[in-house]
């Protein structure tokens, strides 16, 4: 991006003689003042969703509280499981509200050491509830799995997110596969990921599914804060941006595998507990 200044130059009689064009390259200027919009954007949003976190909050302790005075009125196996899924769902939210309000402080969320093996097998049937019944999930990880010092909620949004961005890729629906391995980087083998990984042991967790797939030009600006393919209404652009954030504050990276027409893939990487 260049910005340029022209000047009429007159000769000696005070004639026009020529003009003088001066060129600058202001690319970096024009960046910078990008990055400090967004930088304004994200901050306002964090007030924002930091006032309406505490109203939210108050209304899932309502749901929970209400979910235990209706226990002992349940006597069927399904009438149990219905609560057992409104009490679990609500919990999860209370969760997340608790990340924003992190967020908005500023703060970060509590690390523990977590099993990613256990963790999907918790998440398993939350997951499937925020999929339509035309796509199949399966869930699939190895028996041993190195542990990580990680933030559990942090991590159960970031599956939350990957799936719900992948139900929206199915409409007609499809299949979603979630894995997590052992697994060893070779020098070298850090290739495309977003953020940076040593050689070495790590733990792979990967979101894939049957959707149409992400063209080239958009996989450029997949992680991009505020981007979105989406109708406007229906998507914010902050998804994926923060999904990378929270990996990254892992210490961790991730990567998108995906062409048109074609299945896509998330695969975040995460440095095993010493």
């Amino acid at each position: 991006m260049v910005d340029s200044s022209w000047s009429l130059v007159n000769d000696a009689q005070g004639r026009p003689k020529s003009i003088l064009c001066i060129d600058a390259d202001v690319t970096s200027r024009k960046q910078l003042e990008l990055e400090l919009q967004r930088a304004q954007r994200i901050e306002g949003l964090g007030m924002l969703a930091g006032g309406i976190a505490h109203d939210l909050n108050n209304v899932l302790s309502l749901i929970l509280m209400s979910v235990g005075l209706l226990r002992p009125l349940a006597t069927t196996p399904d009438d149990r499981m219905i609560l057992d899924t409104l009490e679990a769902s609500a919990t999860h939210g209370t969760e997340l509200v608790q990340q924003i309000l992190l967020f908005a402080r500023g703060g970060e969320g509590q690390r523990t050491d977590v099993h990613m093996g256990r963790l999907l097998d918790e998440l398993g049937g939350f997951l499937k509830t925020s999929l339509h019944s035309a796509i199949e999930l399966c869930v699939d990880h190895d028996d041993k799995i190195w542990p990580v010092s990680a933030d559990a909620t942090q991590i159960k949004q970031v599956l939350m997110n990957l799936c719900v961005n992948a139900r929206d890729a199915m409409p007609s629906g499809g299949r979603v596969r979630i894995t997590a391995t052992n697994v060893r980087v070779a020098l070298g083998g850090q290739h495309g990921f977003h953020g940076e990984i040593p050689a070495g042991p790590h733990v792979r967790l990967s979101v894939a599914d049957s959707g149409v797939g992400i063209p080239p030009e958009v996989m450029e600006k997949i992680f991009d804060p505020f981007f979105t393919t989406k109708e406007v209404g229906k998507g914010t652009g902050l998804g994926l941006s923060t999904i990378a954030g929270i990996v990254q504050s892992h210490c961790g990276a991730i990567q998108v595998e995906s062409s048109p027409r074609q299945a896509q893939r998330f695969t975040s990487i995460f440095p095993p507990l010493p």
